[in-house]
């Protein structure tokens, strides 16, 4: 995953696989379910950050829940399964 923040860009991993996600980046992971609706993707993610950096602006919140949304797409090459999500 990419993304922007005020004070500039950043990314990380998240590993979508029957029904678990797991993933994470600099400073925090993440662990939970996931489910589709057609082409709707809803997750229920639990976020913890290892080490809380004064000012630092976390994408997901530092720690706690957080409940997603969003549609996505499908496409395969050589055998790898690509999903890209677009914003509503």
């Amino acid at each position: 995953m990419k993304f922007t923040v005020s004070v500039g860009e950043g990314g990380g991993v998240v590993v979508l696989r029957d029904g678990k996600l797991l993933g994470g980046e600099q400073g925090s992971y993440y662990v939970g379910n996931y489910h589709t609706e057609d082409s709707k993707l809803v997750a229920d993610v639990k976020v913890k950050t290892r080490t809380m950096v004064p000012g630092m602006t976390y994408v997901l919140g530092a720690n706690g829940r957080v409940y997603l949304e969003g549609l996505f797409s499908i496409a395969i090459f050589n055998g790898f399964r690509i999903d890209r999500f677009f914003e509503d």
